[in-house]
């Protein structure tokens, strides 16, 4: 798994939801076709019995909340330390407070955004070559290419 940075833009967050199923029951008779519904930013919602909500979405919208997230705490995390070093400025008026407020804004302007994952290719057995007159379903995995 790799990381990348890089702006994420309106359109990447702009998520619609789906007609919601009212119960597991209806969502599972058309699994496949269900599940097939849930595409880039296309939003699922599933009620329970117990009246608990479960939203689905795509692994790719999934990355960009959580990049989002990560990006928020990390935003926080810093504009936390620029105000304790700007007190600190006020409090002690010297120039080692000034330039522990510079780098910290500085760093902050310059730490990545919106961390999100790549995801990993499908995996496909379709490189196998397969004997249909063979009876042993066993294979060797080292035949097996790997994704990565």
């Amino acid at each position: 798994m790799s990381n990348i940075t890089r702006p994420v833009t309106r359109k990447e967050l702009a998520l619609h939801p789906l007609q919601p199923w009212r119960s597991a029951e209806q969502f599972r008779k058309n699994l496949g076709d269900n599940l097939r519904l849930i595409e880039r930013g296309q939003v699922g919602t599933l009620m329970t019995k117990d009246n608990k909500t479960i939203r689905l979405l795509s692994d790719e919208d999934f990355q960009v909340l959580y990049g989002l997230a990560r990006e928020v705490d990390r935003l926080r995390d810093g504009i936390e330390v620029i105000i304790a070093a700007a007190v600190s400025v006020q409090e002690n008026q010297n120039e080692s407070a000034v330039r522990v407020l510079t780098k910290a804004a500085l760093a902050l302007g310059r730490s990545p955004v919106l961390p999100t994952r790549i995801p990993s290719k499908d995996f496909t057995l379709d490189d196998i070559k397969v004997d249909e007159s063979d009876t042993d379903d066993s294979f060797d995995f080292n035949d097996i290419k790997r994704p990565f």
